[in-house]
This record gives structure tokens, C-alpha cells and sequence, in this order.
């Protein structure tokens, strides 16, 4: 009923202390966090009035905020907002007043009121459009000493350049320039110095342009007369080199027209150049090149027709043909090509012919020969000789003939290589049947007197096996059995010789004895054994009592290690330390010296799985760990078992067998294994 009223829980703590009630530290608890809330709703009202009254000092302001901060009051970020607004007003006051006096500094310095302009636009300052007027009359002052001087600039630049010398009078009368009436006057000189230059200079282009054209030359000759110009004298010789060159030319142009006219005509081309020679004329050497021409063409179709003439007369004389070709390779003749063609159409009559008697002379020469016979079909398809079919017939019929010898051999190497072999002879029988091979009988034969032998050793063998059976572990019928076995081959001979082994030592009195450590595994040492695919391995499955055997029937054998978890038998030549595990026990024959590993053991869990042996202590436990605890502490514990849903823990001594996956269960060996678990 108090809850959190101080008063009424200083009486109930005093009269808690008087009557030592069992409440009174819960009490004292409930009184001290009342406390304690009360104290801070008073400091946290504190803080509020101290804000309220601080308005924007800011001084004020800051050690509000270190105390809440130590305080961690419930106004700290209303009061970190007040400080920073307080701080900007300030900061902000103090950037108007720094703008007011760069402005004031900074008179008519264009960069400096361009920085001011920008800085201030950037901080949204009062005095933005004070500074930008001012900035803009700074620039219009500048802009105009600068236009001043430019025009001065230019009129110098300008020198008798009429075209800019208009711009800058167009410019400057626009702009009321100081210097206009400079302008048009150095304009009104170059203009008039200009036009005496451009009348000269088309005196000169005109003289240019007429070339050798008469016409133009005599009315530049007179207007140059009439203007005085500078180059009458040049204008006169050129007059007269084309009036010169006129007349050569068309003396020049009547020879070009008599060859053409004269085409082929020899006595005419003869003619020209008599002419041409003396008047030494530029188509003198055409003229002589055509003649000498229009000569050689006369000489070569003489000559051609008797090229013509003999091939006809050749006809399929290869010699004739021959002599003709080499001629007409001489004389570059029209003919050589049907004249090559000829002769090689008779060569090659008179080859074919040569080559069809070879194919049938080497047909009869091969005889039945299959080598020669297919080297001569291969050859007669690439030729397409007339007696390709003979020669495919008489190779068909030779490799018909090699292959029926080759089979009948081939049945004889099968039937010795067969031997005595049953199955053999039946594939040979009943291939030879198919072929009528010529030793069926014969293969026959050797089947019946081969399965006659089988069938007897076949009954051999059973009386064998039936013998062994019956001989059981009888030593002295098993004695004479491998005995017997020994002088004519018997598939049961091992197997004899192993069951005598084992009847030997089943009689033999048990002379070496082994003591057994129950728990405890012994590492290296092994022997190695024959596993059931016949390779040497370390370990074969089996139960304790044959792994026992297996040890005494072997001379090399001191120990044997029996893996209960696996039912692995180890045989072990060598002794080493005896570590601590319960899946495994080691029996060491009584005359060997055992020795056991000194470290602690140590525990290897494993969750989810189950295992079966012998139990020294059943008890209600808490968890997995605790059952292990208490496992860890029983010196006779070498395994422990925590059931999980009804959290039973079973302590145990030994250990038959493990289940790896049992989600049941929780459980854990104690080892002296060196291996991780």
C-alpha cells in the first residue's frame, strides 16, 4: 500500500527494524529508489527553471548543459537547441557587421566587391543590394576608360587597312569616341592610295589573264598606252611571242592532219617524214614510229599466213607440230596456241594408247597376285582404261580364294589353341558348322573327348569336397585328405589346409595364456593380415574369442586389441602404452611385460548418441555437463549416458556398444586416446 510515498515507507522501514520483519530489506530497497525518484524530479524541475531563466545567455546557457549532461536531465537537447540558436544569433550579428566594413573598405575595387557580392550571397547578408550597386558603377567606369583605350588601340592597329579603319569610324561615332575625326582622316588616305594600287594590279591580272590570246593582248597594249601603265613593255613582247607562236602552231597542225590522213599508207607515211625532216616538225617521230609500223605489219601477216599454212599441212605429225610450235615461239605467231593444241592432242593419243597396252600387259603379268592386282585397278580408275573391269574381277576372285585359306587356317590355329577347353570347342564347333570348315570333325572329336575329361574330373572334385565335409575337424582324416590332394590337382586344397590348421589348434592344449585389460587400447604394432579380397590390412572384423585364435595361430602375435564398438580384431607384434578407452580391451600374453599411459584422461562428448555396458550409478541430473561432472569425479567411470527427457544420468564401467545417432541422448567416453575426439 505505500508504493512510492517516502513518509509512509520511513515509518514502515523503522517499524520493520523494531519487529525484525522478513521485509525490511525489500523495504529499505522500495524507500531508497523513492528516494531517489523524488531527488530527480527535484534536479530535473531545476534544470527546467534554470533554462527558463537563461533566455539566450549563452555563457548561462553552457554550464546548463555540462550540468545536464552529467545529470543526464531530460531537457539536455532542448537546452543544446537554445545554446545553438543562441550561438548563431550571435555569429550572425557579427557577419552583418563584418560585410558593413568590407563594403566600406573596399570603395570602387571591382574584385574586392565581387568577392564581397558573392560571400554575401552565400550568407543572405543586409547589405546584398548596396554592394551589388556598387559593384555595378565600379564596372561601368572601368568598362568605359577601357572602351577609350581600346578605340586608340585600334586606330593604331588599323595602319591603311580600309576595312577595319569603317568599322572603327562606325564604332566610334556610335560611342562619341575622342578620336573620330582621326579616323576619318587616315580612312580618306588609305581609300585613295587603295584605288591606285587596284588600277595597277588590274593592269597586271589582265596581262595574267590574256595568256598567249592575241585579241586581248592588243586592246590591253592600248588601254596601257592610254593609262601609262607599268607594264606597256611586258605587254608588247608577249603580244608578239603569240603571234609567233600562232603561225607555228598551225604549221604544226597541217603535219598532225597528213598522218592522220596517211593511216597505214607507206608511200604517203614516207612522204610526211621527207617533209617533216626538213621543217623539223614535233610529229617527225611519230611519223617514223608509224611507218616503221605500218612495214612490220605487212612483213607479219606474211609471215603469219605461212604459219597458218604449215599447221594445216602438219596435220597430226607430232615432229611436223613440234618444229612449228618452236617457230612460232620465235615469231611471237597468232597461231602458238592452236598449235600447242594440236601437238598435245596427239602426244597424248599416242600415250593413251602406250598406257592401255601397259595395263593389259601388266594384267597378264599379275596373275592372281591381290597386291598388284588392287595397285593396278587403282591405277586403271584413275586412268579409265578399258580393262578395268577384267582386272576387278580377277582381284575379287584372288581375295575370295586368300580369305576361305586364311579362315580354314584360321579354324586350325583356333582348334590347337583351344586345348581342352570346353567352351572353346563349342564356339570352334559351332563356327566351323557355319563355314563348313574342313576340320569340324576334327573339333568335333576333341569336344566329346574334352567334356568325357571334365565330367570325370567334376566327379573327382565333388568326392573331394564331399571327403573334406565328412573329415570334419578330424586331424588325422584331415592330414591324409591334404595329402591326397596333393597328388592330383584339387580346387579344395586351401581351404583343407586351413580347416587342418584349425583342428590342430582346437586339439593343442592352450599353453599361452593372455590376461586381459579391460578398457584400454594399445596403439601401433600391428601385424598385418590377410583381408577377405586377399590384400594385407590392418584389422579384420570378427569376435573376441576368434580374435584370441587368430593370435595363438599366429608365432609373431604377443597381444591383440579387440575394438567392442567396431568388432575389429588388431594383432599386434609390439608393445606400447596402454591408453585408457572403453571401446576397446587389449589382451597381453601373461610372458610380455605390460605398461600404461601416465597422462589424465580427458573427455570426448557426443551428443545426440547412446551407448550400452555395464552401469555403476543411475541418478536424476540437471544437464548434459553435470552428468559428465559427476563421471569426471568417479574414478571407476570410463563412459556416462544423459537421458535428456526424463534427466537421467547412468555412470558406466564398460561399454559394449555405441549409437552414433540417437537424438535421446547425450553421452561422452573418458580417453586417454591422443587423438582429438
Amino acid at each position: 500500500a505505500a508504493g512510492t510515498d517516502v513518509p509512509k515507507l520511513k515509518r514502515l522501514v523503522d517499524d520493520c527494524k523494531k519487529a525484525s520483519c522478513a521485509v525490511l530489506s525489500e523495504a529499505n530497497r522500495r524507500l531508497a529508489d523513492a528516494q531517489a525518484a523524488v531527488e530527480a524530479a527535484a534536479r530535473e524541475q531545476q534544470f527546467r527553471h534554470d533554462l527558463a531563466a537563461a533566455g539566450t545567455d549563452i555563457p548561462k546557457l553552457k554550464r546548463i548543459v555540462d550540468d545536464c549532461k552529467k545529470a543526464s536531465c531530460a531537457v539536455l537537447s532542448e537546452a543544446n537547441r537554445r545554446l545553438a540558436d543562441a550561438q548563431a544569433a550571435v555569429e550572425a550579428a557579427a557577419r552583418e557587421q563584418q560585410f558593413r566594413n568590407d563594403l566600406e573598405a573596399a570603395g570602387t575595387d571591382v574584385p574586392k566587391l565581387k568577392r564581397i557580392v558573392d560571400d554575401c550571397k552565400k550568407a543572405s547578408c543586409a547589405v546584398f543590394s548596396e554592394a551589388i550597386r556598387r559593384l555595378a558603377d565600379a564596372q561601368a567606369a572601368v568598362e568605359a576608360a577601357m572602351r577609350e583605350q581600346q578605340f586608340r588601340n585600334d586606330l593604331a592597329a588599323a595602319g591603311t587597312d580600309v576595312p577595319k579603319l569603317k568599322r572603327l569610324v562606325d564604332d566610334c561615332k556610335k560611342a562619341s569616341c575622342a578620336v573620330l575625326s582621326e579616323a576619318n582622316r587616315r580612312l580618306a588616305d588609305a581609300q585613295a592610295a587603295v584605288e591606285t594600287a587596284a588600277r595597277e594590279q588590274q593592269f597586271r591580272n589582265d596581262l595574267a589573264a590574256a595568256g598567249t590570246d592575241i585579241s586581248k593582248l592588243k586592246r590591253l597594249v592600248d588601254d596601257c598606252k592610254k593609262a601609262s601603265c607599268a607594264v606597256l613593255s611586258e605587254a608588247n613582247r608577249r603580244l608578239a611571242d603569240a603571234q609567233a607562236a600562232v603561225e607555228a602552231a598551225m604549221r604544226e597542225q597541217q603535219f598532225r592532219n597528213d598522218l592522220a590522213a596517211a593511216g597505214t599508207d607507206i608511200p604517203k607515211l614516207k612522204r610526211l617524214v621527207d617533209d617533216c625532216k626538213k621543217a623539223s616538225c614535233a610529229v617527225l617521230s611519230e611519223a617514223s614510229r608509224r611507218l616503221a609500223d605500218a612495214q612490220a605489219a605487212v612483213d607479219a601477216a606474211m609471215r603469219e599466213q605461212q604459219f597458218r599454212n604449215d599447221l594445216e599441212a602438219a596435220g597430226t605429225d607430232i615432229s611436223k607440230l613440234k618444229r612449228l610450235v618452236d617457230d612460232c615461239k620465235k615469231a611471237f605467231c597468232a597461231v602458238l596456241s592452236e598449235a600447242n593444241r594440236r601437238l598435245a592432242d596427239a602426244q597424248a593419243a599416242v600415250e593413251a594408247a602406250m598406257r592401255e597396252q601397259q595395263f593389259r600387259n601388266d594384267l597378264a603379268a599379275a596373275g592372281t597376285d591381290i597386291p598388284k592386282l588392287k595397285r593396278l585397278v587403282d591405277d586403271c580408275k584413275k586412268a579409265s582404261c578399258a580393262v578395268l573391269y577384267e582386272a576387278s574381277r580377277r582381284l575379287a576372285d584372288a581375295q575370295t580364294a586368300v580369305e576361305a585359306a586364311m579362315r580354314e587356317q584360321q579354324f586350325r590355329n583356333d582348334l590347337e589353341a583351344a586345348g581342352t577347353d570346353i567352351s572353346k570347342l563349342k564356339r570352334l564347333v559351332d563356327d566351323c558348322k557355319k563355314a563348313s570348315c574342313a576340320v569340324l570333325s576334327e573339333a568335333s572329336r576333341r569336344l566329346a573327348d574334352a567334356q568325357v575329361v571334365a565330367v570325370e574330373a567334376a566327379m573327382r572334385e565333388l568326392k573331394f569336397r564331399n571327403d573334406l565335409e565328412a573329415a570334419g575337424n578330424d586331424v588325422e582324416r584331415l592330414s591324409r585328405f591334404v595329402d591326397e590332394c596333393r597328388k592330383e590337382p584339387c580346387s579344395v586344397l586351401d581351404d583343407a589346409i586351413g580347416r587342418l590348421s584349425k583342428a590342430k589348434e582346437l586339439v593343442r592344449p592352450a599353453q599361452v595364456r593372455f590376461a586381459t585389460s579391460t578398457n584400454y587400447d594399445m596403439y601401433g604394432g600391428d601385424i598385418d593380415v590377410k583381408g577377405d579380397n586377399g590384400t594385407l590390412v590392418k584389422f579384420v572384423k570378427s569376435d573376441a574369442t576368434t580374435c584370441l585364435a587368430n593370435c595363438r595361430a599366429n608365432r609373431y602375435c604377443i597381444a591383440f586389441v579387440f575394438d567392442k564398438w567396431n568388432s575389429a580384431c588388431y594383432l599386434k607384434k609390439q608393445l606400447s602404452a596402454l591408453t585408457q578407452t572403453p571401446r576397446s580391451d587389449t589382451s597381453i600374453r601373461t610372458d610380455q611385460q605390460p605398461f600404461f599411459e601416465t597422462a589424465k584422461p580427458h573427455t570426448c562428448p557426443y551428443p545426440n548418441s547412446s551407448m550400452r555396458g555395464n552401469s555403476i550409478s543411475n541418478f536424476k541430473s540437471q544437464s548434459t555437463e553435470y552428468c559428465k561432472r559427476q563421471c569426471e569425479d568417479e574414478k571407476r567411470c570410463v563412459a556416462y549416458m544423459f537421458q535428456k527427457r526424463d534427466g537421467e544420468c547412468t555412470l558406466l564401467n564398460s561399454v559394449s556398444d555405441r549409437t552414433r545417432s540417437d537424438p535421446a541422448f547425450d553421452s561422452g567416453e573418458r580417453t586417454q586416446n591422443p587423438n582429438p575426439c
